[in-house]
């Protein structure tokens, strides 16, 4: 069985039209299962919050509070024999980056003599460090 997913508006006649792209590639005479969703009332988005919620802490075991418990330079000891299983290093402090000295290297390369941009381009083109 193979499904097809689109949007559509029921007409003032009560039918139900199909895009038809998707028309041309469905079997001719042949019977098919049709499931219309539509929104019921206000509260739907709350419900199906709920439900989901619900769902995904139907599947939290209590042996996944074990990880509620992790902390940064930690080690995490396991339930049955409370042996070290996991550590999990500290954050280590970001590092600053360092960039270049521009009017340094320009400097070196020129000295004190006063060039245009364009001849410091030109004149840089193809060095290397």
């Amino acid at each position: 069985m193979q499904a097809v997913e689109f949007m559509s508006e029921i007409t003032k006649q009560g039918e139900l039209p199909v895009p038809r792209h998707l028309a041309k590639n469905l079997p001719p005479a042949k019977k098919v299962r049709v499931i219309v969703l539509f929104p019921s009332d206000e509260n739907e988005d709350a419900d199906w919050s709920r439900l989901t919620a619900e769902q995904f802490l139907a599947g939290y075991a209590p042996g996944d509070a074990v990880y509620d418990q992790v902390e940064m330079g930690k080690t995490v000891r396991g339930p049955r024999n409370g042996k070290g299983f996991a550590r999990f290093p500290a954050e280590s402090p970001p590092t600053k980056k360092k960039f270049p000295d521009h009017a340094a290297r320009l400097k070196k390369i020129f000295g004190q003599k006063r060039l245009s941009r364009s001849e410091i381009l030109g004149a840089t083109q193809g060095r290397e460090k």
